[in-house]
């Protein structure tokens, strides 16, 4: 009963799957809308559409059917050749000596000869023995041999003659029909559901059996002819022809254990099924005897066995359940040695291959974009597919197009399916299957399993994290730190000071908190501070001063002029007149540089200067008329660098009367004028 319904099972899934090897495209562009009315008409669009996707149906059930046919033609065609030759050595066992009776019959004359000079009575003659019929001394040995090769050469014949047959009905199924695209596709579906309803396709499936039978039996014939002149060649013989059907059926077996097994004989499948059900059968019982002996128990309803169920599925239908499994029901699986994979890493391997080995460059971009749809936050899924050699490549992938679209004051990087994909996957590590391991981040966890793979992404991270902080993209900077926050410290100087020269109050501040040293300086004493006045950062040197004051009073050679003289931060930026900057530094005790109006004034001419810092160095009391070495005061300088508007400022200057305090009115300023950018 079972096997019949997994026949049946194969006949239903040859109606419902689809062509694998069909190419989806649009209909509505290569036919034609109906006019209203003839939407059924004999040339009407559905019926078009129908001779398509049936050709394309047809076109692959059988292009495989002719695969099977074909082969078989060439084996039984060579198969019966090779028995047909021992046929004729053999079958001489089975008939009449002719040249033993051409020997009594001479015998007999002479002696009839001689006796006739002899003057003997001819009658005394014994008569010669001739064996005409069928010889009476045939051996078992030579009756099997024959029995056997016959056999099997008929069977190779009977193959051989079927499959001619198949390939005719094959072609009557696809032959042409005349008439307009409704008659033929009605006509079409008719001829597909006798082939469906009368088994056409088990039918050519199973010619195989018969040819496997043939050389079965040719083999066992072999194996006793020879056995007649060595039984040392026949033991040899047999050992070879027994090995090669214990791994034909061994091999037939397997697929009914492991569906994901090539060695798929689809007419062998349901009995593979049968055995395998027998086997967990047997097994069950078993283990239900041994639990019995062990306790000692006579009462079976006290022990608790799931017996396993006969599989009716079809070998077509077990791929789905494997690729699509309910996990709940594993254990009542007749399969003891598999378990089933998720359907994720099954994606994983598909994707996987696919921009492995496609050599189509807009593959990669395609798959990487699909799998933004994969990843999900429950955690029992996903973490078992992101450790899959897949995901490493997305993330590189992904930090390449953020090198592309680091763009400054960035607001719609959050929105990028790239930035959704690996917040996704990092929510998943940091989630709640992995909370307790408070260590792992994107470069920490089982994403970055193999090392080769977190080598590459921490280079990629770093590249990344420069290319938007050299474009003071902060927003894709802060998700970069949060990224790898516990491997901050690993990044390297020239990351920890990109951060300060380039990055916002927040992101510094994050990268402090997450291991970058606030104290760090170089041989020449150059501090972060410095290298944030050095860039023009405020919101550098705001986060530093705050977190450490003594770095204002720090000494250092500029880092482009190693042997120059030793400048404080606030030296550095009067120099580059960065007056927001150094009015910031004034508020926080920086100590004053007495020549700063000097040095302003000098660093001007009519092309740039800077007013505010002018301004801003008066209130805060540097004297205008005060002379340097050579005798020169800021109005001097300024005169002889033709900057009229820095002498007019420094001659008419008033001190305020309520000023306010430095900080707020470079803010104020710098804020004026980014409002006018903007």
């Amino acid at each position: 009963m079972a096997l019949g319904e997994a026949t049946a099972n194969r006949g239903k899934n040859e109606n419902e799957n689809p062509n694998p090897n069909n190419r989806i495209y649009d209909y509505k562009q290569k036919y034609s809308a109906d006019k209203v009315g003839e939407e059924f008409n004999e040339n009407a669009r559905v019926w078009n559409v129908y001779l398509d996707e049936a050709e394309n149906y047809d076109a692959d059930v059988i292009q495989g059917y002719q695969n099977i046919m074909d082969g078989l033609l060439v084996f039984a065609s060579l198969f019966s050749a090779v028995v047909t030759t021992f046929v004729a050595q053999t079958s001489q066992a089975l008939q009449s000596d002719n040249t033993q009776n051409l020997v009594s019959i001479l015998l007999e004359t002479n002696q009839l000869l001689r006796a006739a000079g002899n003057s003997t009575n001819l009658n005394a003659v014994p008569p010669a023995a001739l064996g005409c019929g069928r010889p009476t001394d045939i051996s078992t040995v030579d009756q099997w041999v024959n029995g056997l090769f016959f056999t099997s050469l008929t069977l190779s014949l009977s193959t051989a003659l079927l499959t001619v047959l198949a390939q005719q009905w094959i072609q009557v199924y696809t032959s042409a029909v005349s008439g307009g695209a409704r008659t033929r596709a009605l006509i079409r579906h008719f001829r597909f559901q006798g082939l469906v309803k009368w088994r056409l396709g088990d039918v050519i499936e199973s010619l195989p059996i018969i040819l496997h039978t043939s050389v079965a039996i040719f083999l066992v014939g072999l194996a006793l002819y020879v056995s007649q002149f060595s039984f040392p060649i026949c033991g040899v013989v047999a050992f070879i022809t027994t090995l090669t059907f214990l791994f034909y059926l061994g091999t037939s077996m397997i697929p009914a254990i492991f569906v994901d097994c090539p060695y798929r004989l689809p007419f062998l499948f349901p009995l593979a099924q049968l055995i395998v059900f027998v086997f967990c059968t047997v097994k069950h019982a078993v283990q239900f005897l041994w639990q019995q002996i062990l306790s000692g128990r006579t009462d079976a309803s006290q022990v608790h066995i799931i017996w396993p169920t006969m599989s009716t599925k079809s070998l077509k239908d077990e791929e789905h359940y494997a690729v699509f499994s309910d996990t709940s029901d594993i254990d009542k699986s007749c399969s003891p040695f598999s378990r089933p994979r998720t359907t994720g890493q099954f994606t994983c391997d598909a994707l996987n291959w696919l921009i492995n080995h496609s050599l189509n460059s807009s593959v990669k971009e395609i798959v990487f974009e699909g799998i933004c749809g994969l990843v999900k936050e429950d955690e029992s899924f996903s973490l078992g597919v992101i450790k899959h050699d897949l995901f490493p490549q997305v993330v590189l992938f992904a930090l390449d197009k953020f090198v592309d679209m680091a763009l400054p004051s960035t607001t719609t990087f959050e929105e990028s399916p790239w930035f959704k994909l690996i917040e996704k996957i990092n929510k998943v590590c940091l989630g709640t299957g992995w909370g307790h391991y408070s260590e792992f981040t994107l470069l920490n966890c089982p994403l970055t399993h193999n090392g080769n793979w977190k080598e590459q992404i921490w280079i990629k991270i770093k590249k990344t994290l420069e290319s938007a902080l050299l474009h003071k993209d902060h927003v894709l900077t802060k998700n970069l730190l949060r990224w790898c926050q516990h491997e901050i410290q690993q990044m390297g100087i020239d990351i920890f000071r990109q951060i300060v020269e380039h990055g916002n109050k927040e992101n510094i501040s994050y990268a402090l908190n997450n291991g970058l040293d606030i104290n760090w300086h170089n041989d020449n004493g150059y501090t972060l501070l410095h290298a944030a006045v050095g860039q023009r950062n405020l919101d550098g040197v705001m986060v530093l001063v705050e977190r450490n004051p003594s770095l204002i009073d720090i000494q250092a050679q500029a880092r482009q002029f190693p042997y120059s003289e030793l400048q404080t931060a606030l030296d550095m930026a009067v120099e580059s007149q960065q007056h927001t900057i150094v009015a910031y530094l004034l508020d926080n005790g920086a100590n004053r540089r007495p020549d700063a109006l000097h040095v302003v004034t000098t660093n001007s001419n009519k092309w740039y200067s800077n007013p505010d810092l002018i301004r801003l160095l008066l209130d805060k009391g540097w004297d205008r008329s005060a002379k340097d070495v050579e005798g020169r005061t800021p109005i001097d300088i300024a005169t002889a660098n033709n900057c009229d508007d820095i002498v007019e400022i420094l001659e008419s200057y008033h001190v305020r009367v309520k000023p306010k305090s430095a900080v707020s009115d470079a803010l104020d300023s710098q804020s004026s004028d980014a409002l006018i950018a903007c």
